[in-house]
């Protein structure tokens, strides 16, 4: 009966768990991210986490490249992304320690990305590019 019991309280810990992230809780919750070219030129952009490299991407102007995943247990995930083109080169981590949205959608302009805003329907939620020194994850 005890076996019974312990395996009932694991499974309702994980359901609710699945509620909660969904419903932006924290931690576990599932982040979507979709990073659009807005440069007038080819962009390449490669984005990876501690544990996830999404590999190189080159994007053509207004193309986009998008990837989702679950923050980890401890809220401590964090996703940054290199991006170069013509004679620059920029990081910004668009996931945490910093920035935290459910949905980050940006679109990246020549003095850093711009982060999609609900309220106004407009990407006015800008950024500065990642001091050359601190490399994100690096």
């Amino acid at each position: 009966m005890r076996s019974h019991s312990l395996l009932f309280l694991f499974f309702m810990f994980f359901f609710l768990c699945e509620v909660l992230c969904d419903s932006g809780g924290w931690p576990l919750q599932k982040v979507h991210v979709k990073i659009t070219n807005h440069l007038n030129v080819d962009l390449t952009l490669h984005c990876q986490s501690r544990n996830n490299d999404l590999g190189a991407q080159v994007l053509s102007y207004n193309q986009f490249f998008a990837f989702h995943f679950r923050v980890n247990f401890w809220g401590s995930t964090q996703f940054c992304c290199s991006f170069q083109w013509e004679n620059e080169l920029h990081w910004f981590d668009v996931f945490g320690p910093n920035v935290f949205c459910k949905n980050c959608d940006y679109s990246v302009k020549r003095y850093g990305p711009c982060l999609y805003n609900d309220t106004n329907k407009a990407y006015d939620d800008c950024y500065g590019w990642n001091n050359p020194v601190h490399v994100g994850l690096l």
